[in-house]
């Protein structure tokens, strides 16, 4: 059985030096991405989940993707391509 043992995070910064930060500002486009998507419902803000399959399914993403979910409705949606995966429940939007 293995066992997931943290690295001192000492340890981790002198591994990272010299190295160019790729995450940081894909991680940000992603964060302002998710911010601005709203149910379109008019219940209010998404938050993120994710699922294993659509996590790293663009090839090109160096960090994995979330899908968006309304927790009132629980529409859900892919926040990069604005298709609805689940309509959710309309009678539970409040009025």
């Amino acid at each position: 059985m293995t066992v997931f043992k943290e690295m001192d995070p000492e340890d981790v910064l002198r591994a990272l030096e010299g190295h160019t930060d790729i995450l940081s500002e894909e991680s940000a486009r992603y964060e302002k991405l998710y911010r601005s998507k709203k149910c379109h419902r008019g219940c209010g803000d998404l938050t993120k989940e994710f699922h294993p399959s659509h996590v790293f399914s663009d090839g090109n993403a160096a960090i994995g993707r979330a899908l968006m979910r309304c927790s009132v409705c629980k529409y859900l949606m892919d926040p990069f391509t604005d298709i609805t995966l689940e309509i959710g429940d309309p009678s539970k939007v409040r009025s």
